[in-house]
């Protein structure tokens, strides 16, 4: 009788083991599944700013009177997008005066208040 004991605590042991792999299966399958989900949500090639700016203007900086003077022009004068310019403003964080504004030309008569081509940038804290 010792021998059939034998195969059925074997049996058993056999049994728990399908089923602990089974459940080990099925969460490594949920697991694999959820990241290629997220991971489409999050891949930065796939997905497109709509409302990125790549116009490029010719920034020039704003003195604290709100005037452009000679000499403010921003990124040695190349120009840029306006991502870029925002990215590396030439100001003090936390200012709500306007920091650079943008152009599509180059300009000319000093010193002016103009608005500009482009929504002015303001460096935010």
């Amino acid at each position: 009788m010792e021998p059939f004991f034998a195969i059925i605590k074997s049996s058993k042991h056999v049994i728990k083991n399908t089923i602990k792999n089974k459940y080990a299966a099925i969460v490594a399958a949920i697991l694999i599944v959820s990241a290629l989900g997220f991971s489409a949500f999050t891949s930065k090639g796939h997905l497109v700013n709509k409302h990125k700016n790549l116009s490029t203007y010719y920034w020039y900086s704003v003195n604290s009177s709100g005037q452009i003077v000679a000499g403010s022009q921003a990124y040695s004068g190349a120009k840029v997008d306006a991502t870029y310019a925002e990215d590396n403003l030439p100001c003090t964080p936390g200012n709500d005066a306007d920091c650079v504004r943008g152009f599509n030309t180059q300009i000319t008569s000093f010193p002016t208040s103009a608005h500009g081509d482009a929504d002015p940038l303001k460096k935010q804290n």
